[in-house]
């Protein structure tokens, strides 16, 4: 028969409803009020001691858990509006199934998956110690933070990148551009705004083995001496006056190209007048292979 202990279920909850609180408010960006926290997570607490009551089954039922959950949120966070509201009900809620779920992964991983049928209107109960749910617990926490992190950085990729395509004659290549407002490089003659790309990204365009030889030098005379041996590239070449953080100034190779085409979560935008400009050193990134001026991105 399986035995239940009032305080150890009241204690446990406890901290277990205040974990899912803390980290429902670092996902809706909340501030945690230490009393209002301890209200809210023994609300949560006496429930769950006093639902194991064979007479109070009814508990259990989906509508008594959301009203709960409701109750909860409002006591350990301020209404400010509706939406605030609705907003960390549902946090709250989608912090306790994947809370739950991990529960259940971490005890079937660890003594296998253990049920037993418990006396709560034929309601099943899983059989996990302390331990377990105590050590599942900040696991469900660390993923549900890690994702919606991944998820935001991502989503602030997205939103400050584009795809660049860009011409010159019968060639093209389409890259990863990231849409940088410090970028100011212009043509000192025709101020043709300058787009930074990676040396690397050349490959497409240029070759290997052209590539290759761009990268024994970063002195923007031997890159250009490189360049002009294509027949294509030799009335196209020019020097960028260039200055990186942290660095004196220097010139770096540009290329005229015949056309672009910028493609972003503001639309697409052709643009006329670009110059490549190649990077004195590979960017280091692999989310981008070419920084586009500010002016690139205007009415995009």
């Amino acid at each position: 028969m399986l035995q239940v202990y009032g305080d150890l279920t009241f204690l446990l909850s406890g901290l277990l409803d205040a974990s899912i609180l803390w980290t429902t408010a670092r996902l809706t960006h909340r501030r945690l009020i230490p009393w209002r926290t301890a209200i809210a997570a023994s609300i949560g607490a006496c429930y769950d001691t006093v639902a194991i009551l064979p007479s109070l089954s009814v508990l259990w039922q989906p509508s008594c858990k959301v009203a709960l959950a409701a109750a909860m949120v409002l006591a350990c966070f301020p209404f400010g509006s509706v939406r605030r509201y609705a907003v960390a009900l549902g946090a709250f809620l989608l912090v306790s199934f994947v809370m739950g779920g991990a529960v259940v992964a971490v005890n079937g991983f660890a003594a296998g998956a253990a049920w037993a049928p418990g006396a709560t209107g034929g309601k099943w109960w899983l059989q996990a110690s302390a331990i377990t749910l105590l050590s599942a617990w900040p696991l469900g926490s660390w993923l549900m933070l890690w994702i919606t992190r991944w998820r935001r950085q991502r989503a602030f990729v997205a939103a400050q990148t584009g795809r660049l395509t860009l011409w010159i004659s019968d060639r093209s290549v389409t890259w990863i551009a990231l849409l940088d407002t410090g970028n100011h490089l212009t043509d000192p003659i025709t101020h043709a705004p300058v787009a930074l790309c990676d040396p690397l990204a050349l490959k497409t365009l240029l070759g290997e083995e052209t590539v290759a030889g761009l990268l024994e030098s970063a002195a923007a005379q031997d890159r250009l001496a490189r360049l002009g041996h294509d027949p294509l590239l030799a009335s196209r070449l020019l020097l960028i006056p260039y200055r990186g953080i942290g660095t004196e100034k220097q010139w770096i190779a540009g290329i005229r190209v015949d056309g672009a085409q910028l493609e972003s979560v503001q639309g697409r935008r052709m643009i006329d007048r670009l110059v490549l400009g190649i990077a004195p050193q590979p960017l280091g990134n692999d989310q981008y292979q070419v920084i586009i001026h500010p002016q690139c991105g205007k009415e995009a």
